[in-house]
């Protein structure tokens, strides 16, 4: 959480590392304080309700601008249940009472502080428009680019990247039934240059792509030699190019994986499988920039 407070950049979803040990924090946490609760051990039997009091607020404080996006009843309802279990809480621990009804509390004040965190959580899945880079909460359409859907959530990512002309999802539709439609067999679809271009087609289709040179197509995942066994064995034949290449990866490798593709590969003309592609060059525009799909076929050990 302190790297993370002071991080110059970083994509919001990598704040998922902190679930796992936020989650055995509060399980040890809220069994450590019931049982001083139960046994009245002294000062530490009043962590409980102080908890639950504060993390209620601090709840509250999260939820409450977003009252006019989610509605007002969230951030209120969560205010009020908290603050009848922590006065509930204070009051029976005040008079030295136990049983089930204060156990039924006690559990009741962990189950409101889950509200907050549990609508959080739906909200990737309930938008279902954030494949890419998957952030959670509610938020204004005019913020997020949500396009007026439920809780305005959108993709907290650059508009444009990876996308083709009339998607939102980052799919080329026209590509992806080319890539369909001419598949014979091979294990991937397509090969892309790096994760913006691949990951649509990975996470919205389901489909299994290559990532010739990782996230932003600056490492050097492949050689020649190594891409040219993967195409003999015919697991990948089309291979998808931005204009520039792939190059300035590390070492060179990724311009000496272009010149292989394009010495090898045959431009497969973008009318074919561009949405409104009109040239006949095996150049498009729309995807990110200009791209050229390549075919490319070896025979096994040639």
């Amino acid at each position: 959480m302190g790297f993370f407070s002071i991080a110059g950049f970083f994509h919001q979803y990598y704040l998922i590392m902190l679930a796992p040990p936020i989650a055995a924090l509060a399980g040890a946490g809220f069994s450590e304080m019931w049982q001083a609760y139960r046994d009245r051990t002294g000062w530490t039997s009043w962590l409980l309700p102080a908890a639950v009091l504060v993390t209620t607020t601090f709840q509250w404080y999260i939820m409450h601008p977003y009252d006019g996006t989610i509605g007002g009843g969230w951030s209120k309802g969560v205010a009020l249940a908290g603050l009848i279990v922590s006065a509930a809480l204070i009051a029976w621990r005040s008079m030295g009472k136990s049983g089930k009804l204060v156990r039924i509390f006690a559990v009741g004040g962990v189950l409101v502080l889950l509200i907050g965190p549990a609508y959080w959580a739906t909200t990737p899945i309930a938008y279902g428009i954030s494949s890419m880079t998957p952030i959670v909460g509610p938020g204004s359409s005019d913020d997020r680019g949500g396009g007026g859907m439920p809780g305005g959530f959108a993709m907290g990512r650059g508009q444009g990247q990876g996308q083709g002309p009339g998607s939102s999802s980052g799919i080329d539709e026209a590509l992806w039934t080319y890539l369909k439609q001419n598949n014979t067999g091979e294990r991937y679809l397509v090969a892309a240059t790096d994760y913006g271009t691949a990951a649509p087609y990975m996470i919205d289709k389901g489909e299994q792509v290559v990532i010739l040179n990782g996230f932003n197509s600056s490492d050097q995942v492949y050689t020649t030699a190594s891409l040219e066994a993967l195409v003999a064995r015919g697991e990948v034949k089309y291979f998808l190019l931005s204009s520039g290449g792939m190059g300035g990866g590390r070492g060179g490798g990724n311009s000496e994986l272009t010149q292989w593709i394009q010495e090898h590969g045959t431009a497969v003309s973008s009318s074919e499988w561009q949405t409104n592609g009109t040239a006949d060059d095996g150049n498009s525009g729309g995807f990110g920039g200009r791209a050229t799909l390549y075919e490319v076929s070896l025979q096994q050990g040639g």
